[in-house]
């Protein structure tokens, strides 16, 4: 599964530990984790902002799970999609394969 993370979250007041527990899964192999716009190690985004203001081991395995998760992205055949987005309620629209939360 491919859970895609809007920028956003990472700037709202979203529960740290809730949003390591779904980057592990990327670190894992068990899902791919990216992020939109897609992360950029070097960036400015609201994902890098987050990262900084994190403990340094916690910054490296973050990192290392979107790193992967890039990587894993390339030769996925992987049809189920999420996203995961700054909102007040649950949206699910798209085709069977899509899901949008």
């Amino acid at each position: 599964m491919i859970a895609t993370l809007d920028d956003a979250i990472f700037a709202a007041s979203v529960e740290p530990l809730l949003l390591l527990s779904i980057l592990r899964y990327g670190l894992e192999g068990r899902h791919i984790v990216l992020t939109d716009p897609s992360y950029q190690r070097n960036g400015d985004r609201a994902v890098n902002q987050w990262l900084a203001a994190r403990d340094p081991l916690v910054r490296d395995f973050a990192e290392e799970a979107l790193d992967r998760s890039l990587r894993a992205y390339q030769s996925t055949a992987s049809l189920a999609e999420l996203r995961v987005a700054d909102r007040k309620q649950s949206h699910w629209e798209g085709s069977n394969s899509v899901r949008y939360l």
